[in-house]
């Protein structure tokens, strides 16, 4: 007995595509972009260049980037090499002299076709001090030597290291 399974496949190809025919492309809905809060690390008195888009979703590759000015340095849109897209766009922050501690600034990125379609994400900046010892340098030279504040305790406690200063800092 012969089993004729021709008429079925035939079946099971024109019901995929008659499946497939109703996509005609009018019901598109773009992907929303997703930003994601980044966060970096640098030395006093060192810029540093933070790869923005390096962890977003979705970012289109026509979109307009912003960015607004920190409390405690300056940032600056690096265009990359390839022209007509921000995907390879990075910021450049550059903290005040002198200045340690964390500092933030958001980034936005709108649709090119778009104005009122926006998205802000935050960067936050980790500056950190030159020396473990924390004192501001416009005040050097102090009138004191204990206005330093290099070590705690009795002079005779501490523990001798090699260096600068004579004394494990606090």
């Amino acid at each position: 007995m012969k089993k004729n399974y021709t008429l079925t496949g035939v079946f099971i190809i024109l019901g995929l595509l008659t499946s497939c025919s109703s996509d005609n492309g009018s019901e598109y809905t773009p992907l929303a972009t997703q930003v994601i809060a980044d966060a970096v690390e640098t030395n006093q008195n060192t810029s540093v260049v933070v790869n923005i888009f390096s962890n977003d979703v979705d970012v289109p590759s026509n979109g307009i980037l912003t960015v607004t000015n920190p409390s405690h340095g300056s940032v600056e849109i690096q265009t990359g090499s390839t022209a007509n897209t921000i995907l390879d766009d990075t910021v450049l922050y550059t903290p005040s002299n002198d200045y340690y501690g964390t500092d933030t600034f958001q980034y936005t990125i709108c649709s090119a076709s778009n104005a009122q379609d926006c998205v802000s994400g935050t960067v936050t900046v980790t500056v950190l001090p030159l020396s473990p010892v924390n004192y501001s340098l416009t005040n050097i030279p102090y009138a004191t030597l204990s206005e330093y504040n290099f070590f705690s305790g009795n002079m005779a406690d501490q523990i001798p290291v090699y260096g600068v200063i004579p004394y494990e800092p606090i």
